[in-house]
């Protein structure tokens, strides 16, 4: 096998090797769309590194994504022996034959086991690193997820930005915020507008103003991934969450698509009603920070 840069050749082998794995990597798979339409990434976009093995016919066996925003998302097929690094990724971020420098990493995403063998190799200890549980939701579950709904269920729209900026400020602070005292307003407002833009929001509103959310924050192939789903603390455990994940959930298997999400390993509140809505853990995810 060999690393190397992926080209516009490689394009179609790319997709139908993410597609095995998409439910995984959709922080990957939803940068190769624009619009939903397939669109393979500028060199100012992304950089995409492909491990193919060439048995007759080549195939891509392994990818690493790398932003220019300093994102890594890795689909590796297997880890150094014993815990070692693998030479052949140090090699890529040493940039030793693979072309022009890449971004500085800032962060690295995905599964687990895939996570810290990047960080290992990487050489640099992370600030920071978050623990979650990868879950996944194929199907609508045996009493479906668009029944009859108690609560209005609207689509968020670029005029609801402040509506719903305090629903997205407390779920900042809570539950993204590795420090919520580097909480920052215009980002957030910016943040939400541009989800209100390009994601599928839908929310719950009770006498002027809104109590729960939920979204989409990553589009791929055929997994569209859930994020940003929060309930004001004076209306848990009163079914608005579920209600609005419901509707969500619903939405996306119009479109076609399956729904996937990753949750803090201690978040039991959430993880309880992803489990009622008919989600399942399907691995273990991390994101880990880098200064």
């Amino acid at each position: 096998m060999a690393w190397q840069i992926a080209r516009n050749g490689d394009f179609e082998e790319l997709i139908t090797f993410l597609n095995i794995v998409e439910w995984g990597h959709v922080a990957f798979s939803s940068r190769l769309l624009v619009k939903g339409k397939k669109n393979f990434p500028s060199g100012s976009q992304a950089k995409i590194y492909i491990n193919v093995v060439d048995n007759r016919q080549p195939k891509i066996a392994e990818a690493i994504l790398v932003s220019s925003t300093g994102l890594v998302v890795p689909v590796l097929a297997r880890s150094g022996d014993e815990g070692k690094e693998r030479e052949d990724i140090v090699g890529i971020f040493a940039n030793s034959k693979l072309g022009p420098a890449m971004p500085k990493v800032h962060s690295i995403m995905g599964i687990k086991r895939n996570v810290l063998e990047l960080e290992r190799c990487l050489h640099r200890q992370a600030y920071a690193a978050l623990n979650y549980h990868l879950m996944t939701l194929d199907k609508l579950p045996a009493n479906g997820a668009d029944g009859a709904l108690t609560y209005e269920c609207r689509k968020g729209r670029l005029k609801d930005t402040s509506l719903l900026y305090p629903l997205q400020k407390a779920y900042e602070i809570e539950e993204v915020l590795i420090n919520p005292s580097n909480f920052n307003s215009r980002l957030c407002y910016l943040h939400l507008q541009k989800a209100l833009k390009n994601e599928m929001v839908y929310f719950i509103v009770e006498k002027g103003s809104a109590v729960a959310k939920a979204g989409s924050n990553a589009q791929g192939f055929s997994y569209i991934q859930i994020g940003g789903v929060y309930t004001v603390e004076t209306k848990r455990n009163e079914g608005y969450g579920a209600e609005v994940l419901k509707f969500l959930i619903s939405k996306i298997i119009k479109k076609g698509k399956k729904a996937c999400l990753f949750v803090k390993k201690d978040n039991s509140p959430a993880i309880q009603l992803y489990t009622k809505v008919g989600f399942s853990i399907r691995d273990a995810f991390r994101i880990s920070y880098f200064h």
